[in-house]
């Protein structure tokens, strides 16, 4: 019987024994690096990014994961990506919808609160905005929100899914 799982992501007792490769991309994005892992299918990838995203998190840095595979156009890919960036600014709630106002145009950002008094970030479309620019505003502001305190290190998984995105020109941007 095989004592691997895969199919999902993998913690805990499942992950297993990614020490060098899990330093040497922690090492790699700290430094402010891009980085491509590149593997045949159900090698464990998106394990050790979930893996080293979360030790990152722990060091203090923000962290943001974002499938491709559940991305079907540009304006889903603002939306999502955008709210991936407010929930993790929700400790200052009103002020990170007022500073997306501000650092994204075409959008507006709107707050409300579920039954629990959890916020939910959502956004609409102002009428006649380049998608374009909206699209570049959004790509650009982690690098807006950073400073020395407050980094930033995205994940894209499934990256390859961007061409069903226009994805030579959606990929420059990024």
């Amino acid at each position: 019987m095989n004592p691997f799982k895969y199919g999902k992501i993998v913690e805990g007792e499942f992950f297993y024994d990614r020490v060098e490769e899990l330093k040497r991309i922690k090492d790699t994005l700290k430094g402010g690096n891009n980085l491509v892992l590149y593997a045949p299918r159900r090698y464990g990838k998106s394990s050790l990014v979930h893996k080293a995203l979360n030790e990152l998190q722990a060091e203090g840095f923000n962290t943001l994961y974002l499938d491709f595979l559940s991305i079907y156009s540009r304006e889903v890919f603002i939306k999502n990506y955008s709210k991936l960036i407010a929930e993790k600014n929700s400790s200052l709630i009103e002020a990170t919808v007022k500073k997306f106002g501000k650092l994204i145009r075409g959008i507006v950002p709107s707050l409300s609160f579920d039954n629990f008094g959890n916020p939910s970030f959502s956004f609409s479309w102002i009428d006649g905005a380049e998608k374009l620019q909206t699209l570049e505003d959004v790509i650009n502001l982690p690098d807006k929100l950073s400073n020395k305190k407050n980094k930033w290190i995205i994940a894209f998984d499934e990256f390859q899914e961007i061409t069903k995105l226009n994805g030579e020109s959606f990929e420059k941007l990024l």
